[in-house]
């Protein structure tokens, strides 16, 4: 489970590195992770610089350019919760940004949306960011394990999340989506990246994910 699904899971100046345990980081042994203008694009409206990719279990992304961002779907689509997007970058002065995005999902749904973020403290290392986007689709009525009939309906989706960056470069981020609650860590290392999220609609179960930043 990622932190899309739930409802969640960065180049520029890099934050200091501090040491971290051989068996938690493998090979590396210093975190060189997100920086000042390295951030997570999960949740927060941020876009990948041009020529970058983030490859993940769920999803992949790349960097058109400094402002254009696409997301497709990659083993996502063997469990029918596929999703692909293209999201372009609004910078409202150095900390302000808003950022719009249309979006297709399985089964059948489209939507589109814009997220507002703003960049707080000395290193930029606390972040906020709301969001609120239509999605129009099926649904199954009566909701239950055997509908009666389909039927198309459009609903709007809020989302708000902080998202603070250590020292070392890791991100712990919280927020909600659809109505629902998440909060998450990520252990973040020059390309590899890996955490843990957890919400409500799992029981609080912390799911873990992993990905990789070219």
């Amino acid at each position: 489970m990622t932190k899309g699904s739930l409802r969640r899971p960065h180049a520029g100046r890099q934050l200091q590195s501090r040491p971290r345990p051989w068996l938690l980081s493998g090979l590396v042994t210093l975190c060189c992770g997100f920086g000042p203008d390295d951030r997570s694009i999960t949740g927060t409206g941020e876009t990948l610089a041009g020529g970058r990719y983030e490859v993940g279990i769920g999803s992949a992304a790349y960097g058109v350019s400094d402002a254009l961002m696409l997301r497709v779907p990659t083993l996502s689509v063997l469990v029918g919760t596929a999703r692909a997007e293209a999201r372009y970058k609004l910078r409202l002065g150095e900390r302000w940004r808003l950022s719009p995005y249309a979006s297709l999902e399985t089964p059948r749904h489209a939507g589109a949306g814009a997220d507002v973020g703003w960049d707080l403290g000395a290193r930029k290392q606390h972040g906020l960011t709301a969001g609120l986007g239509l999605r129009y689709g099926p649904i199954a009525w009566p909701p239950g394990s055997r509908p009666r009939y389909w039927q198309d309906e459009t609903r709007p989706r809020a989302s708000f999340e902080y998202d603070f960056y250590g020292a070392g470069g890791d991100l712990f981020y919280a927020g909600v989506f659809d109505y629902v609650g998440y909060l998450g860590y990520t252990w973040a290392w020059p390309s590899f990246h890996a955490g843990l999220i957890t919400s409500p609609r799992s029981g609080f179960f912390p799911f873990p994910y992993v990905y990789w930043r070219l």
